[in-house]
């Protein structure tokens, strides 16, 4: 149990580093070419083909028909406003520091079973990444941290990417991750944004 809670905080504190500072955002597998919103790089290629200078606004939609997390009836994802949701999420310590990918603030919350990490989008602070850090929650789909490779791939198939220990699931201009120990057993769950890049 110590292990596997070592090998949890240690995938968070390695998100919540590349979430906010270095030269790489996060390494993600690829895409099923799903139909997304519009991410940044999308808005500025839209700015460029049309003139508008509007990239807040491109992103506002974000892409809801990826993965999502529930939680206390909240239904959280990906790009999403976090301000709209905080007040129904319960208590959670928080914490900001100057985010390397993307200009301004970038927010830490930490919930009891799980933590939210934000990007700044102008005044916006849409969700980046949600760490599912414990087996006291799931995914709708019923996937926890008590379960494995095998497990996953029975309920969400065998149309993801692999990377080490890794396996990315692309869907809906996002990233649903399960990062495995070494024997197989999930460490970590992650639902990550892709507006920033790779």
């Amino acid at each position: 149990m110590k292990t596997k809670m070592s090998v949890v905080l240690a995938a968070g504190v390695l998100a919540m580093s590349l979430a906010a500072c270095g030269d790489e955002v996060k390494t993600i597998g690829g895409s099923e070419g799903n139909a997304s919103a519009p991410t940044v790089a999308q808005a500025a290629e839209t700015e460029a083909e049309t003139g508008s200078t509007d990239t807040t606004a491109a992103a506002e939609q974000p892409a809801a028909e990826g993965y999502a997390f529930e939680i206390s009836g909240v239904r959280l994802y990906p790009d999403m406003d976090v301000s709209t949701v905080l007040d129904s999420l319960g208590e959670y310590s928080h914490y900001e520091e100057e985010s390397c990918a993307a200009q301004g603030m970038a927010h830490f919350y930490t919930f009891s079973d799980y933590e939210i990490n934000t990007w700044p989008d102008g005044d916006i602070d849409r969700i980046y990444y949600i760490l599912l850090k414990t087996d006291n929650v799931k995914t709708p789909e019923g996937v926890d941290l008590s379960m494995d490779k095998d497990k996953i791939i029975s309920v969400y198939g065998d149309g993801y990417q692999e990377d080490g220990h890794k396996l990315f699931y692309s869907k809906g201009g996002m990233e649903l991750v399960f990062i495995l120990n070494d024997d197989g057993t999930i460490a970590s769950i992650e639902y990550d944004s892709t507006a920033l890049g790779e």
